[in-house]
């Protein structure tokens, strides 16, 4: 069943103003109970919605921010560009990244999001981003 972009856009909207306000339980809401969302540039894969609280827990803590800078939308998929902020608290180890403790780190990272709606949820998501622009940020 097809969607209306516009709802989809508001859907991606939701979902970011809710990971900026770490409200775990709003973003959750945003997706189907046994939604993907892959991390391409980490191979990692959040399946359902207890492994996505996991994920978004871990966002809270790098007090992560998001800012859209482009969106488009059709009847099944949305494509949004924007710029992630966040703080890397250490101790870290995430994703063959070691932070020690009582080191901190400001990041920003262009990303782009698509994602696959269906009767109002994101079933399916892709984070596209660059790993050399974050190494460098962290290992800096």
């Amino acid at each position: 069943m097809q969607s209306d972009p516009s709802k989809n856009l508001e859907l991606i909207q939701r979902w970011i103003e809710a990971h900026n306000r770490d409200d775990i339980e709003a973003e959750l809401d945003c997706w189907d109970d046994d939604a993907e969302m892959i991390i391409v540039p980490t191979g990692m894969t959040y399946k359902g919605k207890a492994a996505l609280r996991e994920a978004a827990k871990m966002a809270v803590k790098s007090k992560g921010r998001k800012v859209i800078t482009h969106i488009f939308a059709g009847d099944e998929w949305v494509c949004a560009e924007y710029t992630a902020y966040a703080t890397i608290h250490g101790p870290m180890n995430a994703h063959g990244i070691v932070i020690p403790a009582g080191i901190s780190k400001n990041t920003q990272l262009k990303v782009c999001f698509l994602a696959n709606i269906r009767e109002g949820k994101i079933v399916l998501s892709r984070e596209y981003w660059d790993t050399g622009s974050m190494t460098k940020q962290l290992q800096g």
